[in-house]
């Protein structure tokens, strides 16, 4: 097994076949004129295992054996077979075929292997081997590098998160106080992430109030353009993809030109020679202030987690420092205006003060100067002031001289109310008694509709009574008729069945006719026949006498029936005549009943009329109650009104003195 040093050129046939179709490559190499067996495979990151669709290789593992050293080795069995024979060299010949197979299939299994971990793949490990040629020892010593890459990987891992977690905490404990200082953070931020992601451009996007943007801040490395002197400005991003980057989207992108790009964007990722970026937004105070991004230029980039983590931590540390010297310079410039507006308004201020002064002392034409600031709004309210205060003068000087003549001429008006004010109180105690006699009226009115109310509802009573009676007596007769129509019923019954007896008892009369003549046919021809007839003459005889008997009780059941039979008609008759009264019996009480309803409605009307006569008659008495005692109180008034009739027109007499001295006193101000 050989080495090779790092940075060995390989030839373009393996670069294409390794690193391009991403292939194994066997083959044989003239290292330092020494012909060797090689084997080279791609070697990956551990981003193969996580996307091995989108892993490009970052190198190549490279495995080789002297084939000087398998000569040898098969020579050295060669020369042993000499001594052997024939049958030794034909045991030598199958002995070194296997060898040679093993040393292959030891190589391709290096170089699977070699490929795994160039694929990012870590904790595998090649099968512990007996073995103490160099394919065990290559063996062994690939186990050692695979533990000493994933520990480098490791501690190189820290390390870096170490100075990203110490650079994170200097932004966070910077000083930055205004825009001046919050550059040279920006600069040196962006230089660390670039070196520390190992990209080749960091820029800072900041976004204009009609979210266009331009590029702030750039680190780029030397091989690259820089994206300040093209005065990048980017109008292609989708409404959706700001609103995404408000919410705190990452936009990764290995490939820039696989990716679902604008065609103006694409022609600018052209331009600058973009191949994968990685965008991540910068908020201040919740709001979308620019965009943090990383390019790669050199080739497309499978961006990992932590490269990821780390932009975004990176973003909101900026932002909070952005938000800071923002939120200072707010302050500053606040500050600074309320000093210079302070400033103004003691000014202003002055200058009123020495504008109405003047009033104090009895000027009130003069108008102060108005301004659009808050003293503006005081001047306007001191002229608002000044002018009410004109009016209010002027008025003052007019009514004092209008009560002057006012008490003048009304002085002796006022003795005249005084004494019809008397005269009045004179006349309201008469109508008062007037009033008085009205109500006694009024409670004699109200006493006669209490007693015909209560007269009223007797009458009422006894109707309802009377009503109730007529109730029941319909009820009865109803009964009567019932039962009258049932007695009718049963005698019409009565009287078929005693035709059906009468039917019945011509049927026997003619059965007894019949016997009767047989009887006597049996009697002569039994005489007819001599002595042996005889004992058939007494029969017959018999059956005669006994239909004989049948007539004549069958004519007095005929007898019987025709009796019941006018009986039972000349009662269904009285019965009929009986029904016919009933009914107009029942109609007559109908009418009555109806009648005593009618009366009790108007009864009941009229007793409603002699309850709101009652009503009113209380309530008129208690109006000329309330109306006694308002003539009361306007005798107690106008008794008052004559004592302050009085009262007025000496009032009237300090109202004329107060007024001259009040027209006295207004004259020395100026408003005209």
């Amino acid at each position: 097994m050989t080495t090779r040093a790092v940075g060995t050129r390989a030839s373009r046939e393996v670069a294409d076949t390794v690193l391009n179709q991403q292939e194994a490559f066997l083959g044989e190499a003239n290292i330092i004129g020494e012909k060797y067996r090689t084997a080279y495979s791609p070697l990956y990151d551990h981003h193969k295992a996580i996307k091995p669709e989108e892993a490009d290789p970052i190198g190549m593992a490279f495995v080789g054996q002297s084939q000087r050293l398998v000569q040898q080795s098969l020579m050295s069995f060669t020369l042993t077979s000499y001594g052997v024979g024939a049958g030794v060299l034909i045991l030598a010949g199958l002995i070194v075929t296997p060898l040679s197979n093993s040393f292959s299939n030891a190589l391709n299994r290096l170089a699977d292997f070699a490929q795994k971990i160039g694929m990012g793949d870590r904790g595998i490990r090649l099968k512990e081997t007996d073995r103490r040629d160099e394919i065990g020892i290559l063996t062994q010593r690939m186990n050692q590098m695979v533990d000493d890459l994933e520990f480098n990987e490791e501690k190189s891992r820290q390390e870096t998160e170490q100075e990203r977690l110490s650079f994170l905490s200097e932004i966070t404990a910077s000083d930055v106080r205004n825009v001046q200082d919050l550059t040279p953070v920006l600069n040196g931020a962006l230089q660390f992430i670039r070196e520390n992601l190992n990209a080749d451009r960091i820029v800072i996007y900041r976004f204009a109030p009609n979210w266009g943007g331009v590029v702030t801040v750039e680190a780029v490395a030397a091989m690259c353009v820089s994206t300040l002197d093209w005065n990048i400005q980017d109008p292609c991003i989708p409404p959706e993809l700001l609103m995404a980057y408000r919410e705190g989207r990452v936009a990764s992108t290995p490939d820039v030109f696989k990716a679902d790009f604008h065609p103006k964007h694409l022609k600018l990722m052209k331009d600058l020679e973009i191949k994968a970026n990685l965008v991540v937004p910068i908020l201040v105070e919740e709001r979308l202030f620019a965009l943090l991004i990383a390019h790669q230029c050199s080739a497309p980039r499978v961006w990992q987690d932590y490269d990821i983590a780390f932009l975004q931590q990176a973003a909101t540390q900026l932002g909070l420092a952005i938000g800071r010297v923002t939120f200072l310079e707010q302050m500053k410039r606040m500050a600074e205006e309320q000093r210079q507006h302070k400033e103004l308004l003691q000014e202003r201020a002055f200058q009123l003060l020495q504008d109405v002064e003047t009033v104090s002392q009895g000027n009130l034409m003069i108008e102060v100067a108005v301004t659009e600031d808050e003293i503006g709004t005081i001047a306007d309210f001191y002229n608002a002031t000044i002018e009410s205060l004109r009016r209010i003068v002027l008025k003052v000087k007019t009514t004092a001289k209008e009560v002057i003549e006012t008490t003048d001429t009304n002085e002796v008006a006022v003795e005249h109310l005084a004494a019809e004010v008397i005269q009045q109180g004179t006349e309201i105690a008469k109508a008062l008694r007037q009033i008085e006699s009205m109500a006694y009226a009024i409670q004699n009115v109200s006493t006669i509709a209490e007693q015909t109310d209560s007269a009223m509802q007797r009458a009422n009573q006894m109707l309802r009574e009377g009503d109730a009676v007529a109730d029941e007596t319909v009820s009865e007769i109803q009964l009567i008729q019932v039962t009258v129509s049932e007695a009718e019923r049963r005698l019409s019954y009565l009287g078929e069945s005693a035709q059906k007896v009468s039917k019945i008892v011509d049927l026997i009369n003619t059965f007894a006719n019949q016997t009767h003549i047989l009887a006597l046919s049996a009697s002569l021809e039994a005489s007819r026949v001599g002595e042996q007839g005889k004992g058939f003459v007494v029969i017959a005889n018999e059956v005669r006498n006994l239909a004989n008997q049948s007539a004549e009780a069958t004519q007095e059941i005929k007898q019987i029936v025709a009796s019941i039979q006018s009986e039972t008609n000349g009662v269904v008759a009285a019965i009929g005549t009986g029904l016919e009264h009933v009914l107009r019996g029942r109609h007559l009480l109908n009418l009555t009943q109806q009648s005593l309803k009618n009366i009790t409605q108007v009864s009941h009307q009229i007793s409603q009329l002699i309850e709101a006569i009652a009503q009113a008659t209380v309530i008129q008495s208690q109006t000329s109650e309330t109306v006694t005692q308002i003539m009361i109180n306007i005798s107690g008034v106008t008794h008052k009104t004559s004592e302050e009739a009085n009262q007025v027109s000496r009032s009237f007499k300090q109202l004329r003195k107060v007024a001259k001295l009040l027209q006295q006193e207004v004259e020395r101000f100026k408003v005209s």
